[in-house]
């Protein structure tokens, strides 16, 4: 994007399309209700995110 990276955090309840919003971000996190200090530490470094949402996001939408 630019010199610094563009970190995106999306608080999400349910599945969405992403294409949208790829192109404006370096980083795209997902969180569905974890608390900040773990978005932080993942931010930071200090932890690498995994796990599975409970939902599938496409990259586009196909009706």
């Amino acid at each position: 994007m630019g010199e610094k990276p563009v970190i995106l955090v999306l608080e999400v309840s349910r599945p969405m399309v992403m294409k949208e919003i790829e192109s404006y971000t370096d980083v795209l996190l997902i969180s569905t209700g974890v608390e900040d200090k773990a978005l932080l530490e993942i931010i930071s470094g200090k932890v690498e995110p995994s796990g599975l949402l409970p939902f599938k996001c496409q990259l586009i939408w196909k009706q």
